[in-house]
This record gives structure tokens, sequence and C-alpha cells, in this order.
């Protein structure tokens, strides 16, 4: 994985805590790792980086529910 990868990587395992783990990263990282988006947003990495938080943030909610990951907060 590029550094750039592994940098984007970290900044949507971030986002994802905030938003819908209570900032815990592990558990946003469990659950991105378990549901396999992790490999969705690092294999799409040339596309991904260039969208909007708030977009990639709908994707990941719509992959959670679409896989049945259960979030701590679905609030913005």
């Amino acid at each position: 994985m590029s550094r750039e990868v592994a940098e984007f990587m970290v900044f949507i395992v971030e986002q994802v805590a905030n938003r819908f783990f209570e900032g815990n990263q592990s558990a946003a990282y469990v659950a991105m790792q378990d549901s396999g988006l992790w490999a969705f947003f690092s294999d799409t990495y040339d596309v991904s980086h260039t969208l909007g938080v708030e977009y990639l943030l709908e994707d990941a909610e719509r992959w959670f529910v679409r896989n049945g990951v259960c979030l701590a907060s679905l609030s913005r």
C-alpha cells in the first residue's frame, strides 16, 4: 500500500469512527475490515480520494446497512 493510500485509509477510519462509532477508531476499523468496506475503499482509491467526505460517509452508511453492521450512531 502506498503512502497516499495509507493516509487516505487513516482519514476514512477517523471519519467513519466519528460518524458511526462514537469516535472509536478500533471499532470502525474492525467493522470496515469485517464488512469488506476497507478493501472497497483501498481498491477504489483512485476514484474515492477525489470525492467529498459526506459522499464517502453516505457510501459507508449504505455499505454497512447492506452488510448488516450495527452502527452506534446514525445521527448527523
